[in-house]
């Protein structure tokens, strides 16, 4: 996993980690956010985000951390290297939650970006005589960032004024016309003052945008986001240079995959919760929809949608004539499932457990409930309803079996998709290696006892613990 460098600095052999393990552990540096988070809700006397800072400290323990060795191998036959988490706390201020989903919205918008087809434009507009001409254009990939005043308000607040101008910006006639699909990811800084400089970027399929004039039709939205909250915008940004109250950038992309990853990058560097005053923060803690900081929009949006829409359907289909019957057959109900997946459309008659799909959902904090029903999950309750319901004693007491739970599923699915890895936490506890199942052992024409006895001796502890581990989840 790591190289000893020949040259010693001090006396002492300097560990050299790999690209991996460098990533995998700056990930652990939740602690920090937890204990800003907490010591704010113990001054303001604010459960929520004592339960917040609860949550963040849980999702950055050690054990909650794991590195993988072999986890899969490419294309050229390498073994690949990867890291993650156990348990998500899902929070804003958490680094290991926020590169979790700035993994998901890459992967979502270059699964769209290699469905969605350029295509050739042709359009009537006006040229420089004022006469009305025919315009052919081909779509390019266009990277926009369009940038907001820096103001003295709360984050939140700051980000509901970028929210509210880009939804001013996306119904405009300019944006239609220029702008046919994009990737939209909001970004934000901490200047020293208190003050953010929020922004948007967009990974765009485009036509040629004119700069002066997306500048003033962006100019035009955001000024009337300020209204909408009640802001003065000429007082507000009175004090500020003219390069610090709007700023429209354009730029070609050369990489589509670089472009992707400047979009899906981070909500804010770690670092900048810090900078964050104690008032802003508990509002942070305490807001109950965060503003929406990633999107796709037009072309793109509808690709997505299309691929979903399969994904759905496949998975209707594979739920309907593969997990209802094995479940049912093992409860025994062989003849009644044989039945109904015969027949070419569902049977009125037909069980109950069979047709109910109201409880199938996906998201965080869900829990598989034991019903009735095989195919049943139920989404648990919010931990912000629970907190003011139950308080703060019986929540932390719910959170420390909810994560002991969670972990122990979690394991147990990395094992059965990864046999042939090796996964450890970040104190170096191997908790998962590829072994030789017993079963491989009696497929054999003839059995040696002696191999047999080393193969038990070697995986008994393994095994003991595996029962174990299942049993306590």
């Amino acid at each position: 996993m790591y190289r000893l460098n020949d040259n010693a600095e001090n006396g002492k052999q300097k560990i050299r980690y790999t690209p991996t393990e460098r990533s995998y552990f700056r990930r652990e540096g939740t602690g920090t956010n937890a204990d800003n988070v907490k010591n704010v809700a113990i001054a303001a006397n604010d459960e929520i985000a004592l339960a917040l800072a609860a949550r963040l400290f849980q999702c950055s323990l050690k054990s909650n951390h794991f590195l993988a060795q072999d986890l899969i191998v490419d294309k050229h036959g390498e073994s690949l290297e990867g890291f993650g988490v156990l348990w998500g706390c899902g929070s804003k201020l958490c680094p290991s939650c926020l590169a979790r989903s700035g993994s998901r919205n890459r992967a979502q918008s270059r699964e769209a970006i290699e469905n969605t087809r350029l295509e050739k434009v042709v359009y009537y507009a006006a040229n420089a005589a004022g006469q009305m001409k025919r315009f052919t254009e081909w779509e390019r990939y266009r990277f926009v960032t369009l940038a907001m005043p820096r103001i003295e308000t709360t984050c939140i607040g700051s980000l509901q004024i970028l929210s509210a101008a880009w939804g001013y910006f996306r119904k405009r006639k300019f944006f239609k016309h220029y702008i046919r699909g994009c990737v939209k990811a909001g970004e934000f800084t901490v200047r020293v003052d208190e003050t953010y400089h929020s922004h948007l970027h967009l990974l765009a399929i485009s036509l040629f945008i004119p700069e002066a004039e997306i500048k003033k039709v962006w100019a035009q939205c955001v000024r009337r986001a300020f209204t909408k909250f009640g802001i003065d915008y000429e007082q507000a940004t009175a004090h500020l240079a003219d390069a610090d109250k709007l700023n429209v950038n354009l730029k070609y992309v050369d990489s589509i995959e670089n472009g992707l990853n400047e979009v899906c990058k981070y909500l804010t560097k770690n670092e900048s919760w810090s900078l964050v005053p104690d008032a802003h923060l508990l509002e942070i803690a305490n807001v109950e929809r965060f503003p929406r900081m990633f999107e796709l929009c037009g072309r793109l949006k509808e690709t997505a949608q299309a691929i979903k829409a399969q994904k759905e359907t496949w998975k209707t289909f594979s739920t309907f004539f593969i997990a209802q019957p094995t479940m049912a057959i093992v409860k025994g109900l062989a003849s009644e499932i044989l039945d109904v997946a015969m027949s070419e459309t569902v049977n009125q008659d037909a069980p109950e457990y069979y047709k109910d799909t109201n409880g199938i959902t996906d998201g965080d904090d869900k829990i598989l409930v034991e019903t009735d029903a095989p195919n049943e999950s139920v989404r648990a309750e919010s931990w912000r309803k629970l907190v003011p319901e139950h308080g703060i004693v019986w929540y932390l007491e719910h959170l420390t079996r909810q994560y002991e739970r969670s972990i122990g599923y979690r394991k147990q699915f990395l094992r059965e998709k990864y046999p042939q890895a090796t996964f450890k936490d970040h104190d170096g506890d191997v908790w998962h290696t590829p072994h030789i199942e017993f079963d491989e052992i009696l497929d054999t024409e003839f059995i040696d006892d002696e191999k047999l006895h080393k193969f038990y001796d070697a995986h008994a502890a393994h095994y003991q613990t595996e029962r174990a581990e299942l049993a306590f989840a």
